[in-house]
């Protein structure tokens, strides 16, 4: 089974190396869409031989991821952020996912590092990350794209699995993580103005206001997505 791992980045020179190191030897193709990098990202994943596609940023996230895929050559997908990890003790339990024929795709748990002093604390949250390359499957939602959706329209078996994926994004200084968490506040609202994956949509946006202290906004959100269901 041939395995590509699909990924979109911009100015991640600082973990993007990590990553691909993290993989190399385990994916078959790394294809990367680069939303407009002006770092040395682009270098770094010539170096570990990517194809690299250049995708204008156009707020939508998913849009990028999409245009990944559509480059993809793989039976397989693995799609991961330049700021994660996956161990080599999990190499050949991926191998052996992906070529048992029990699903179309398998649930990756992804580790979140929040904070980078001591009492640091962890996150444990399991995301399709790995999938069959079906006809049809797509991302959707403009900020924390998800392919859920897509799978089950699709009706493809979804399994839990024991591989985590090390997320280092979180480890930062306060302020870049408040940089993005407003970015994605911006992008979240206009995706619960359209409706789109309502409920997911409201709950990203509850914790996302949390995150910038707006405590009491956060939590009706929270409300509000339950209710969504």
């Amino acid at each position: 089974m041939k395995l590509s791992l699909s990924m979109i980045v911009k100015n991640e020179e600082r973990f993007l190396r990590g990553c691909l190191e993290s993989v190399s030897r385990l994916v078959d193709e790394i294809i990367i869409v680069d939303t407009g990098s002006t770092d040395s990202t682009r270098e770094i994943a010539d170096s570990f031989g990517a194809r690299v596609f250049e995708f204008p940023w156009c707020d939508d996230f998913s849009a990028a991821r999409n245009e990944s895929l559509k480059h993809t050559t793989g039976d397989w997908i693995l799609y991961l952020d330049a700021d994660e990890r996956i161990s080599a003790a999990y190499h050949a339990k991926i191998r052996k996912l992906i070529s048992g024929g029990k699903a179309e795709a398998f649930l990756l748990n992804l580790n979140s590092k929040i904070g980078n002093k001591d009492d640091a604390q962890y996150h444990l949250v399991a995301y399709p990350r790995l999938f069959r390359k079906l006809k049809g499957v797509r991302f959707t939602g403009k900020v924390h794209e998800q392919i859920t959706s897509s799978l089950n329209e699709l009706r493809a078996r979804i399994v839990q699995s024991d591989v985590i994926v090390d997320h280092l994004g979180y480890a930062q200084d306060e302020e870049v993580i408040f940089e993005k968490a407003r970015r994605n506040h911006r992008l979240l609202l206009e995706q619960v103005e359209r409706r789109q994956n309502y409920g997911y949509a409201l709950y990203q946006l509850g914790q996302t206001e949390i995150i910038l202290g707006e405590i009491d906004k956060g939590l009706a959100h929270l409300h509000e997505a339950l209710a969504a269901g």
